[in-house]
């Protein structure tokens, strides 16, 4: 290509103020150095852009046609300057995140607007699908940031530690479940599992619990939402596994029972993937910093940490068990 963003500013100067000198003034290069610039550009599309009458420089037919485009593309330039500038200092900027795990958007609103009281001006777009790959999606540039419940190990990503959370197996009170201390995946090969909506075999628990086990849940019944799940499990048609602050407040007012899954409890590590290769602005580490404060029970008010800080694994929390 034998345009460059000086040699545009350069004919656009000229063409402006008419002289080499005044022109040279205003991008700051001497009139020879100016000069000897638009001698070669001139020598590369083989055709004079400008001519000289009198003391004054006037643009050709070609240097005409140059003028305009030039004009219009630099015009974009410094747009697209201003724009940047504005981004790297968070301002008018949108910040584009998705997750693979619904059960955020309990807590993710309480998140929004915290951050919204000290960039009001970043727009939080949420990408929402059951079948969503957060980390494929940054990859691909169609997210920023990737929410994932898992460590991740994608070498061109970062990974960013958040908090830890424990999945426990719900039952109504009168169900066998409420006599035991804990409940093993071969447990769950008699029971119907009410699941979140996924891929199939995709979930956390699938990979993580039953599928080592060799264990297929008798009938499994995948529900897109928290609220549902909780119903259907407290009307008596199955069981389900979930995060503890997602359904404390059941717990607490009796109406289900949490079990902790195997004998050693099952805790979620949370994380945020973002590119390698980009330098992650300002505006996104404050936001990552409000995501690891980690959630808080739903219904409750969102106030600051509450599951680990800096990254580090969160103390255990305790959890109303059956049977002890």
């Amino acid at each position: 290509m034998i345009f460059e963003t000086k040699h545009l500013r350069a004919v656009l100067a000229v063409a402006e103020h008419g002289t080499m000198t005044k022109a040279g003034r205003e991008l700051h290069i001497s009139q020879p150095a100016l000069s000897q610039q638009l001698l070669l550009l001139e020598g590369r599309l083989r055709t004079p852009l400008f001519h000289r009458d009198g003391k004054r420089m006037v643009p050709t037919a070609a240097g005409q046609r140059v003028v305009a485009c030039a004009r219009e593309m630099v015009a974009q330039l410094e747009g697209l300057e201003d724009e940047l500038r504005r981004i790297a200092g968070g301002q008018d900027v949108q910040l584009r995140l998705g997750t693979q795990c619904f059960t955020v958007f309990h807590w993710l609103p309480a998140v929004l607007a915290e951050f919204a009281k000290t960039y009001p001006s970043v727009d939080v777009q949420v990408v929402s699908d059951g079948s969503f790959s957060p980390e494929r999606a940054v990859l691909e540039g169609k997210i920023d940031l990737g929410i994932l419940n898992r460590p991740g190990e994608d070498p061109r990503l970062t990974y960013v530690p958040l908090f830890e959370d424990e999945m426990v197996v719900i039952a109504p009170p009168d169900h066998r479940f409420a006599r035991q201390e804990f409940v093993s995946a071969a447990d769950i090969g008699d029971e119907h599992l009410i699941t979140y909506a996924v891929s199939p075999g995709q979930g956390i628990i699938a990979q993580a619990v039953l599928r080592p086990a060799g264990v297929r849940p008798r009938k499994v019944t995948e529900v897109q939402w928290t609220d549902a799940i909780v119903e259907f499990v407290k009307a008596g048609m199955g069981i389900s596994v979930i995060a503890t602050w997602a359904v404390r407040s059941h717990i607490d007012d009796g109406s289900l029972c949490a079990i902790r899954l195997t004998e050693t409890g099952f805790r979620r590590r949370w994380s945020v993937a973002t590119l390698r290769s980009v330098e992650t602005p300002l505006h996104m580490r404050a936001f990552i910093s409000l995501l690891a404060r980690g959630p808080m029970p739903i219904g409750s008010t969102y106030r600051g940490p509450t599951h680990a800080n800096d990254g580090k694994p969160a103390k255990k929390s305790p959890v109303h068990l059956a049977g002890s």
